[in-house]
């Protein structure tokens, strides 16, 4: 087995000299440390823990729960406050759709605080929705290309309303904002 000094670099110098040359994954790799024991129970096993409960919460954001009740499917973002974002469950959900102020799962009644990222986008079929108190956020594209939606009610509960959430609604006829609203990011209502 022949060990290349320069790493990469100098598999790629002897392919130059050589023409060709099959390398086994060995060839290439750094070798592994001798002793374990230094990176498991030394100082560096500290630095490790350390990183480990920094990114801790991160990770444990990557396994949200998510759960679905008839069209209409949730993802935990708070578990400590026990909130949910809701979405559709597919893009053929059709006809008057109202969303839930709370949902219950596995006996855990949840608050639904907002409607996630592109929610509804490209539900050709959706005529007209119901949002409860609860939702404070409409996200990015949420009902884009929902093209026969047609009447929409904001409550006092939202304050934001994420760009292009209702991007090329063309059926769109009636929309009631109200005073809450503090921010409309671009091309929220733009045909």
């Amino acid at each position: 087995m022949k060990r290349f000094r320069n790493g990469l670099h100098g598999l790629y110098a002897d392919l130059g000299k050589r023409g060709s040359f099959i390398a086994d994954i060995q060839s290439i790799t750094p070798p592994l440390p001798q002793k374990l024991t230094p990176y498991l129970f030394g100082k560096s096993a500290k630095y490790c823990l350390l990183i480990i409960l920094f990114f801790l919460p991160f990770i444990n954001s990557l396994a949200q729960t998510t759960f679905t009740q008839g069209n209409l499917t949730y993802t935990v973002t708070n578990e400590t406050n026990k909130t949910v974002s809701v979405k559709a469950s597919s893009t053929s959900i059709g006809g008057g759709i109202i969303i839930p102020s709370t949902v219950v799962n596995s006996g855990i009644t949840y608050s639904v605080t907002s409607i996630g990222e592109q929610a509804f986008y490209n539900c050709t079929s959706l005529t007209s929705v119901t949002i409860p108190n609860s939702v404070t956020s409409i996200s990015k594209e949420t009902f884009a290309y929902c093209i026969s939606l047609t009447s929409v009610t904001i409550p006092n509960s939202v304050t934001s309303i994420g760009y292009g959430s209702f991007y090329n609604c063309t059926g769109l006829t009636s929309i009631t904002i109200s005073n809450s609203v503090t921010s409309i990011s671009g091309y929220a209502f733009n045909n």
